[in-house]
């Protein structure tokens, strides 16, 4: 069976940014923005304009669906990154079901880390009001809120977790 390079590109990311984020709490730049780049010369490589496209618009996606978690605090940047280089690499269809399978695992964490730590009514407050300000940029809340604790949840490393296991079922099904 071969492997297209973009799906072992793709793999060499997660892996990457699986072990720095739970072993440094942070995914290099050069694995966002090389992915980022790599997905998109590949695109255009494997299948001129179109292709090239349909990577812009996944990495695009990717970003536009996880800033405001970042603005909220709930995602660092490097999570945000290395969701749009994944978008890069797979473009928007897979980029969904990578981000449905890490995203559900790594907030399920993050939810559950809050709440141990009494900080999750906090956070919900921080993600609601981000989500406004997002939408309606100038809007004023009200009072700051106390900010949500700088222990950081690897949601990059769960993010990887999520393409190995949609890497995985490609495989299992002659698709890669």
């Amino acid at each position: 069976m071969s492997v297209s390079p973009s799906a072992s590109i793709l793999l060499i990311i997660a892996a990457v940014a699986f072990v720095s984020d739970l072993r440094w709490n942070i995914i290099p730049n050069s694995c966002t923005y090389g992915g980022l780049l790599l997905g998109l010369v590949l695109g255009l490589a494997e299948g001129g304009t179109p292709e090239l496209s349909q990577r812009g618009l996944g990495s695009l996606a990717g970003f536009l669906a996880t800033y405001p978690f970042f603005h909220a605090g709930v995602m660092g940047g490097g999570d945000v990154k290395l969701i749009a280089a994944f978008g890069a690499l797979n473009g928007p269809e897979s980029l969904l079901i990578i981000s449905c399978w890490g995203l559900s695992i790594g907030l399920v964490g993050v939810v559950v880390t809050r709440l141990t730590n009494g900080e999750f009514l906090i956070l919900l407050r921080h993600l609601s009001a981000s989500i406004i300000r997002f939408v309606h940029p100038g809007h004023k809340i009200g009072p700051h809120e106390p900010p949500v604790s700088e222990d950081q949840f690897p949601l990059g490393a769960m993010l990887a977790v999520g393409v190995f296991g949609h890497l995985l079922y490609q495989a299992s099904e002659g698709m890669l």
